[in-house]
């Protein structure tokens, strides 16, 4: 009886292991199709914070609304599903990928069972947005707090919510000599986290972004124009919830019932790989008046080229 219950003890954890394997793959799979949403994402969130390296003025303002279109690099447009492990297969599309360019990745766990099924297609667009309204205020001793906040959108099958806080410090004030310098330098943080949620395929998908960037800003004014550049770091965090239940007809339920996957509720919550990325930005801001018109332009390490343009009402 002893041996029995070991046996069937073997057999059990080698079951569990072998289903834990296979949950980790069917993860990855999700993972490297969506990731470059969330990269690209935090890349446009970490943009748009500055048209100007000078902090207002004690208690003044701006308010502006800008938009910034994030080119996808072709390298986050497909990933190779590879041959290692249960779930084999090759070239496919990610979330930006082509309309019919979702792959088939098929699964054999060496005991003969085998099946294929397609992954999703991409949907086929070559750059995502990031529209931002913003507002920034004067403190005391050359400095500025800025404040981004979207009310949650809410639609069928979509909602976006976005909110961040942002300071701005004058270095030249702290550096003699320099202080007497006809340009403005100074350093910047910020943070903003987005939530959205949205389908792929009939699969739900509710996605959270946090993204952190510090820079260093300089900025010249002449006349009504502004010319500024910077140079920085950009972090991003997030993860996303899965939706899965018995009336979803994604390639996740498609697994779960194929491959005999009892239990995908692993999959409800997805750290993706935190990205870090250096970037550099040129602009200019033409004011006239209160009115103020904004574009600039950033390029990532990674690769992605960000186009800022945006209007606004500063004062002091």
């Amino acid at each position: 009886m002893k041996k029995f219950i070991a046996i069937l003890s073997f057999l059990y954890l080698h079951s569990v292991d072998a289903q834990n394997t296979e949950i980790q793959e069917v993860e990855q799979l999700v993972k490297s199709y969506l990731s470059p949403l969330p990269n690209a994402l935090g890349a446009g969130l970490n943009n748009g914070w500055w048209t100007t390296a000078k902090p207002h003025k004690k208690l003044g303002f701006d308010i502006t609304l800008s938009i910034t279109p994030i080119f996808i690099p072709d390298a986050d447009k497909s990933f190779n599903i590879g041959n290692e492990g249960n779930f084999t297969g090759e070239k496919t599309a990610t979330i930006f990928g082509g309309l019919n360019e979702g792959g088939t990745v098929n699964y054999n766990n060496g005991e003969g069972n085998y099946y294929s099924t397609n992954l999703p297609n991409g949907l086929g667009i070559g750059f995502v947005a990031t529209p931002m309204l913003q507002a920034g205020i004067g403190l005391p001793l050359k400095t500025e707090v800025d404040f981004r906040y979207s009310p949650e959108i809410k639609l069928k099958s979509f909602h976006l919510g976005i909110m961040g806080v942002g300071l701005k410090h004058d270095l030249l004030q702290w550096i003699p000599v320099l202080n007497k310098a006809p340009i403005d330098l100074s350093v910047m943080a910020g943070h903003t986290r987005l939530v959205t949620g949205f389908d792929i395929e009939s699969q739900g998908v509710d996605l959270n972004v946090q993204a952190t960037t510090i820079n260093l800003l300089l900025s010249k004014k002449v006349a009504l124009l502004t010319a500024y550049a910077g140079i920085g770091y950009n972090y991003t965090s997030s993860n996303a919830a899965v939706t899965l239940d018995e009336q979803n007809t994604s390639f996740l339920q498609i697994i779960t019932t194929n491959v005999g996957i009892n239990d995908l509720s692993e999959l409800t919550t997805i750290e993706f790989e935190n990205h870090s990325d250096l970037k550099a930005n040129i602009g200019a801001r033409l004011q006239l008046t209160l009115l103020t018109i904004n574009a600039s332009y950033t390029i990532t390490q990674s690769g992605y080229k960000l186009y800022t343009a945006g209007v606004g009402v500063s004062l002091r």
